[in-house]
């Protein structure tokens, strides 16, 4: 019995979300040579998301039952929790498990920023985003019972360390499913793992979006050769340190990814007058950091006390006009007030969900007040996020609102853009959003990508946008917040973050790097070499199982 067959003496069972092409295609090939049971599930789409009625998921599955496998195909829908759940039932009751559940399942709209209109934005991340959500939903009480159980997600570079402003909701719901797949890293059962792969390979959705003549897609890597890697992440062979990790594959290299970390951290309680020192603090720390994205310290102090320093308020003659959207009332009198000192007046205006509600709003303001110069959208935290989620079931739900919040956000910037741009008025735009939960987090990392795509989309104005993550529940921290944030959108020295993840914490603000290559293995071959677990074991801090072993047993002695 191969290692990848369950101790039972059955095949493990695995269903492929996105199974019946591409890179999901080739895994279900890739399963099924290693004796696993394979539903490849497709419910042919086009790269678009809209229906071809093609029966590509039950291609697949015949391929591998002509070739002697063992499979079946489903045509259902990601987004349809209610037929995951149906599929998944069924599989257990045919074959007896649900081992292992890899999701491949996506599509990709193409409009840029301000030309994506909600449809785009929903139907993007809802595949992507709540699809996963749904797959965890529905596998994982399964694996959970049964003591056993893989899920593999699938993220991309351009959510990762790279940018993309052909697709920004794309780009947005690939950021949000690497943060998901970490915020599991430590609420499951060492023998049921998410993890999720970042794959480059020449697939329809990258020959969509390169233009012709920039790669030679022959010399990229294939499609074929992301299977190794999806496979090994799903078995027994990928140890301990495979549970809540982005792993990125380019076929013969495999690469960690970290999280976002803290790399400096500011104080902000007991002083005198942060709103000043920040004047010194953006320019001498948080912008080295986001440009290098690491810290600068370490070598000796950088700047004098002036967090006990009074500095003479700024003032701006001129005048400005800022737009801030948000119900929270102690948050927009703090506003308010911080960005009087900058000699800017306020209009503050509630939330909404909708693309052209948000543009009617702002129109409106500019009938009545005229220019405005920035805009802060300041929406809370997703719905039915929460600060108890110590259960894998609690962050799953903390995440059920992300969508909406994602598109309710992005409604408010793309109309500020739009209008912008029409009367070529340069923006500045900040993102804030209470971070303290599983959810948010992940929504504040989400919305951070959707500044960095938007800074770097082409326009004929100039274009800031910025991001807060609030990981504070303590009101004693909202003046901080909105110092900060005044700054963001007023001072010039703010421009060098534009796009960076900064953070308000209790007692500090601080910065995040983006996400990094933590640890490379260059394998020579798409084949996954059993050298590769110790190796990430000690690249993640974990000593190699055999060495934990042997400081348990020294003497060898098999008690």
């Amino acid at each position: 019995m191969s290692r990848h067959e369950a101790s039972a003496g059955r095949a493990r069972v695995a269903v492929v979300t996105g199974g019946g092409r591409g890179i999901g295609q080739e895994t279900c090939y890739e399963l099924a040579r290693r004796g696993v049971v394979v539903i490849p599930l497709d419910c042919g789409v086009s790269l678009d998301g809209h229906s071809t009625g093609e029966p590509v998921a039950e291609a697949v599955a015949s391929r591998i039952r002509a070739s002697g496998g063992v499979a079946r195909a489903s045509d259902a829908s990601v987004t349809e929790r209610e037929a995951v759940r149906a599929l998944f039932r069924a599989v257990v009751d045919e074959f007896g498990s649900l081992d292992m559940v890899i999701n491949f399942a996506g599509i990709l709209r193409l409009p840029r920023f301000l030309e994506a209109d909600q449809e785009d934005w929903e139907t993007v991340l809802d595949v992507h985003l709540n699809g996963y959500l749904n797959v965890l939903s529905e596998a994982l009480p399964i694996m959970t019972d049964s003591g056993f159980g893989r899920v593999v997600g699938v993220t991309s570079g351009v959510g990762l360390a790279r940018t993309n402003v052909e697709g920004v909701a794309y780009s947005a719901a690939k950021r949000a499913v690497a943060a998901l797949t970490w915020e599991m890293r430590d609420v499951l059962s060492a023998d049921v793992r998410v993890n999720a792969i970042s794959p480059l390979a020449a697939t329809r959705m990258v020959t969509a979006v390169v233009p012709e003549g920039v790669f030679d897609f022959a010399a990229m890597p294939q499609p074929a050769d992301m299977a190794p890697v999806a496979a090994y992440l799903a078995s027994e062979d990928a140890g301990d340190w495979a549970a809540g990790q982005v792993v990125f594959s380019a076929g013969s290299e495999l690469c960690l990814i970290s999280p976002p970390r803290l790399t400096e951290i500011i104080r902000s309680e007991g002083t005198l007058d942060l709103a000043g020192a920040l004047g010194t603090i953006v320019p001498v720390v948080l912008n080295p950091a986001e440009r290098g994205q690491q810290t600068t310290g370490g070598f000796g102090p950088r700047f004098a006390n002036v967090f006990d320093e009074a500095v003479t308020p700024v003032r701006n003659p001129g005048g400005g006009h800022v737009v801030v959207v948000s119900d929270d009332t102690v948050l927009n009198e703090s506003l308010a007030k911080n960005l009087r000192v900058w000699g800017r007046t306020t209009t503050f205006l509630r939330s909404c969900q909708d693309f052209s509600r948000a543009e009617e709003t702002l129109s409106d303001v500019v009938a009545e007040r005229g220019r405005f110069d920035a805009l802060v959208v300041a929406l809370g935290e997703p719905a039915g996020a929460g600060d108890d989620e110590g259960s894998w079931e609690q962050v799953v739900d903390s995440h059920r609102g992300v969508v909406r919040f994602i598109v309710a956000n992005s409604a408010w910037l793309r109309a500020a853009g739009r209008i912008a741009a029409q009367r070529a008025w340069p923006l500045r735009a900040t993102f804030v959003t209470r971070a303290t939960s599983s959810g948010g987090r992940t929504a504040a990392q989400a919305l951070a990508q959707v500044a960095r795509c938007v800074n770097e989309t082409p326009a004929d104005v100039e274009v800031n946008v910025m991001a807060v993550g609030v990981e504070s529940a303590s009101v004693s921290d909202t003046d901080p917040l909105a110092a900060l944030v005044a700054r963001q959108v007023c001072a010039e020295d703010t421009r060098a973050l534009r796009g960076a993840e900064l953070a308000v914490g209790r007692g500090w603000i601080g910065i995040r790097n983006h996400p990094q290559s933590m640890a490379t293995a260059s394998l020579g071959g798409i084949d996954i070499p059993e050298w590769v677990d110790a190796a990430f074991q000690l690249a993640v801090g974990r000593p190699p199982r055999s060495r934990i072993a042997k400081r348990l047993n020294p003497a060898g002695s098999g008690s």
